[in-house]
Formats: structure tokens, sequence, C-alpha cells
């Protein structure tokens, strides 16, 4: 192996100009280092592969050290021995979010970006109610590169509960598991809600302030005024009701009544 890299079993050739025999051992900080003889196997005719499975060695630094032996029996010395360095590593990455809506908006198109500790690329999925489980492999994207955000439209989808799932992959190719997925989700709402007042009064009136209520789809207040400033035959309140989640507001509801 070289560099990062997620194997558990080698698959090694030793060779070198008249080597007959080697010995090698494989050592993390547990083992004792190269320059010593202790830990080397026996006599391995070169012809064999080191087949030696490293699970049981901690993700880290893994040094292989060999010393070959000449038809005329000389040995490499330990102190000069040959050796070869990868970094074992099987731990998982974990996927950040950031960027995702706030709860409840009306945004159909996204801007989201996604990042975490030694995470190279990322595979989401977009999901409502009706469709499946984060837990799945189903549905997921191909492998897309951690600089490049999710701009999905999601106009199409209703209303509702959405969760974006994703799993990240770091260099040496281990994936998170879409069961421990990173999962954001908001409420998508673009319904525009309409006004409706009550309490106002009617007909020809000699009301010198005002106590009117707003009804609708998530009400805001409105401010009372007093009719003494006016000097009309009539008057008019105008609502616009708008959702403090939504910038989206509903036409103007015109209500008349005399004073």
């Amino acid at each position: 192996p070289s560099g990062s890299s997620t194997t558990t079993s080698l698959n090694i050739t030793i060779a070198g100009s008249d080597v007959q025999f080697y010995k090698y051992k494989i050592r993390d900080n547990s083992v004792s280092a190269c320059t010593s003889s202790a830990d080397y196997s026996s006599a391995v005719a070169v012809g064999t592969l080191i087949y030696d499975s490293i699970a049981g060695l901690a993700d880290g630094p893994i040094e292989l050290c060999f010393i070959g032996q000449d038809s005329a029996g000389n040995w490499q010395t330990e102190a000069a021995a040959s050796t070869a360095t990868w970094t074992k590593d099987t731990t998982a990455p974990v996927a950040s979010v950031s960027g995702q809506p706030a709860s409840p908006s009306n945004a159909t198109t996204l801007n989201i970006t996604i990042a975490g500790t030694g995470v190279t690329q990322y595979k989401y999925k977009i999901r409502v109610s009706a469709t499946t489980a984060c837990s799945s492999s189903s549905s997921y994207s191909s492998a897309i590169a951690v600089a490049t955000p999710i701009s999905n439209s999601i106009s199409g989808l209703a209303d509702g509960t959405i969760e974006l799932c994703v799993i990240g992959r770091d260099a040496a190719g281990n994936w998170q598991t879409e069961a421990t997925a990173t999962t954001v989700s908001w409420t998508k709402d673009t319904l525009v809600p309409a006004a409706s007042l009550s309490g106002q009064p009617t007909g020809t009136n000699n009301t010198a302030s005002l106590n009117v209520s707003s009804r609708g789809r998530a009400p805001m207040p409105i401010r009372a005024i007093s009719p003494r400033w006016f000097r009309f035959s009539s008057i008019f309140v105008v609502a616009t009701l708008r959702r403090a989640s939504s910038t989206l507001a509903s036409p103007c509801r015109i209500f008349r009544f005399s004073s």
C-alpha cells in the first residue's frame, strides 16, 4: 500500500539483485524499530509473497522492514534494512452541511455547502416523506467533489418537511455509511396567506378609535388607528398580511366603513 490506504490484507512481493531469502516485520508504534533484530520473521524464500493481515493494527503509520540474503549466505543488516511505509486509514469521515434553508422557508432553490474533516467527495439525496429513508442506499447521487455545492431546485416539491441526506468519502476511499448519514431538515412553506378583519365599525358610525383584529393563516397584528384625524365621509383599512417566515405577502384587502 501507499499513502493513505484502507487495505487490511497485504500482497507484497520482495525481490532484489541475487536475493534468495528475506526476513521481515510489520511494525507500528508498538513494535521494535527496523534496526532492531527483534520481531523479524524467519527466513522466507524470495518467491513467497507477504500476505499478512493487518486488520488488528490500529489506524495510523505502518512500516514494513525487510532484509535479504544472497546465494552466498550474506544477510543485509538490520541497520541497513529496506523499508516501506504507508498510513492505514479505515475510519469513515463525517460530512457536515451548511447553508440549508431556515425552517420554515419559502426557498425554492438550494445553495448548500458540504464539508467535513478529510471529506473529499460526497453523495446526497433530497427526500420528502414519500421517498426512501436516508439509511437506504437508493436514490443517492453519484460522487461529487466536495467543492461543488448543492444547487438543486425544489420548486417541484410540495410544501412540507424536506430532508437532505449526505454521506462523505475521504482520500483513502472510506465512505460514511448511509446508516450514519448526515441529515438536515426544514419546512418548505410557499403558501400565501389571506387577510381578513373583524371588529371594524359598520355603516355610519361615530367611533373615535379602532379595535380591529386580523385573521388568516399565521396572522400578523394590525395597529389600531384613530379616525378622528380623518375628515372624510368614509375610512378605508388596508391590510396586507405577511407571515414572519416569508417574504411573500397576500394581496391587499381593503375594508370600508363610514365615519
